[in-house]
């Protein structure tokens, strides 16, 4: 968490409601000032040294907001308790973003999943490269975080759009130099995905990775092939990196309509 607050992450937490049925349901206060079933923003977290006749130490601190600008924590550190003096601030170190929008085409780009590796190698691929300098001190590795958002489906909820099964597989470069661009059917038959990531139907996905210096494709895709959508893919580092879109267009073939989605069509068009 400290290091998520010093590059300006956004974070948040909740209350449970332990006695949510004897409550049936209603939040409820705290002796200390804390509503259960509840969210807060997380606005701060720090380390805190103590010295005093009845407590010494170091402590970590996670200073909470509640959204609803009333009901205050009022145990240990809050506004009516005496605070300690805190270390002076230093300086955040925010995270850099990459953004990339594109789109899935049915008989194009939308290739699926690397299990229908036949089609999987027409999806978008962006290439990231991470230097050695990103490195993390304690683990020798370059932190990136990853995000990936279905777009527009929310909005035509209405006319029956859902929201499809989104991911993205992350694979390492081991000679980018020498590899076609884009990757192609033969590379992803040959190579494993550096970390597994589940599919899900929700508007956005993200995941944090500690990866290696070196270079790495990321290709993002829905679960099944020939589901179209558009998308906008964000990725965070630490420092500035090298990240580009890669690719060629790729031929639109319509897939032969299958007999359900013409009598779906034909049903449409009859009581529409």
């Amino acid at each position: 968490m400290l290091k998520a607050f010093e590059r300006s992450s956004l974070m948040t937490c909740a209350t449970p409601n332990v006695a949510q049925q004897a409550n049936r349901g209603i939040p409820k206060r705290t002796p200390q000032g804390l509503v259960t079933d509840h969210s807060y923003s997380v606005t701060k977290v720090q380390y805190v040294e103590v010295d005093t006749p009845k407590l010494s130490g170091r402590f970590p601190l996670i200073r909470l907001r509640n959204t609803w600008g009333q009901v205050e924590w009022n145990g240990a550190w809050s506004d009516k308790s005496l605070n300690p003096d805190i270390y002076k601030d230093d300086d955040s170190k925010l995270w850099k973003l990459y953004c990339f929008e594109g789109e899935w085409v049915r008989g194009s780009t939308a290739g699926g999943c690397i299990k229908y590796w036949v089609t999987h190698w027409r999806n978008p691929q962006y290439r990231i490269k991470l230097a050695a300098n990103l490195k993390n001190d304690s683990e020798n590795k370059c932190t990136v975080l990853i995000a990936l958002m279905q777009k527009h489906r929310r909005s035509q909820k209405n006319i029956g759009v859902v929201k499809l099964e989104i991911g993205f597989h992350i694979y390492y470069l081991e000679d980018p130099e020498n590899l076609p661009k884009p990757l192609d059917r033969n590379f992803f038959e040959n190579h494993s995905v550096v970390e597994p990531l589940n599919f899900i139907n929700s508007r956005e996905i993200s995941d944090r990775y500690q990866l290696s210096p070196g270079e790495y494709c990321i290709v993002p895709s829905t679960y099944y092939p020939n589901e179209e959508g558009e998308f906008l893919l964000r990725v965070f580092t630490k420092e500035e990196v090298n990240m580009e879109e890669y690719g060629e267009e790729l031929e639109i073939t319509k897939p032969a309509q299958s007999r359900v989605s013409f009598i779906y069509l034909l049903l449409m068009s009859i009581f529409t």
